[in-house]
């Protein structure tokens, strides 16, 4: 059984590299995951996606509070700027 994954995205804003990220996370090849983004402000809401708003604080503190929000067993922490590898939570690499 794949345990859950809390995958966490600190960023500024959700701009189009946060997109992407986002759109390629949701194209892994492991099913049993969260994705957790952190924006400095609220967002229009993304189906399936935990959207919490931080302020302007360091993205050590983003992850910190994607943390605290995490559900899963494990946590995997990208960039807004970075597109995971298919396998990247199935194998453990980027």
């Amino acid at each position: 059984m794949n345990h859950i994954v809390s995958i966490i995205i600190p960023c500024k804003e959700i701009d189009p590299f946060t997109i992407e990220c986002i759109k390629r996370c949701k194209e892994l090849d492991y099913e049993n995951f969260e994705i957790i983004v952190l924006p400095d402000h609220e967002s229009l809401p993304i189906q399936r996606i935990k959207i919490i708003p931080t302020g302007e604080v360091s993205p050590g503190r983003k992850r910190n509070l994607g943390i605290a929000y995490s559900d899963g067993k494990y946590l995997a922490f990208i960039d807004n700027d970075a597109y995971p590898r298919k396998d990247w939570l199935k194998n453990g690499n980027g």
